[in-house]
């Protein structure tokens, strides 16, 4: 990757984990009644989801085979899934206010084994299986320089 693509990647992760920081701080600024509400939980974990992403990405492009490209992969398939899946789960919840339905008591519990464990899984599966991210396999594409 070029080193200039690198550089504007990098400056923009950390504006985004700056960004991410400033949202943290509003939510725990809230009182107790305010922050337990369901939309600012799934606010906050859809700001936690990004800032993992960013995380991901702030280190620029690390080189195949390393500790650096492979925890770079993992943060940036996961936790696009997980904002992805929370993202969802607001759509579901807009659902259920409008049809007026009453939330099952397990009803986070549930969503949180959905959109935080499901991409973790699936995440991991590489891992699993005895492959590594960024590992060149005769393969035109390949995750880190």
């Amino acid at each position: 990757m070029p080193y200039t693509l690198n550089l504007v990647m990098m400056v923009l992760s950390f504006l985004s984990i700056c960004g991410c920081m400033i949202v943290f701080f509003f939510i725990y600024q809230l009182d107790n009644i305010q922050r337990n509400k369901a939309y600012n939980k799934i606010i906050l974990y859809v700001v936690i989801s990004d800032f993992f992403v960013s995380i991901g990405t702030a280190f620029g492009t690390g080189k195949d085979n390393t500790f650096q490209c492979s925890l770079q992969a993992f943060l940036t398939i996961s936790f696009p899934l997980c904002s992805i899946f929370w993202t969802t789960v607001t759509f579901y919840l807009f659902y259920l206010a409008i049809k007026n339905s009453a939330q099952n008591k397990y009803l986070f519990f549930y969503l949180h084994c959905i959109c935080w464990g499901l991409p973790m899984i699936l995440s991991v599966l590489p891992f699993a299986s005895g492959l590594r991210y960024g590992v060149k396999e005769g393969s035109d594409h390949e995750w880190c320089s």
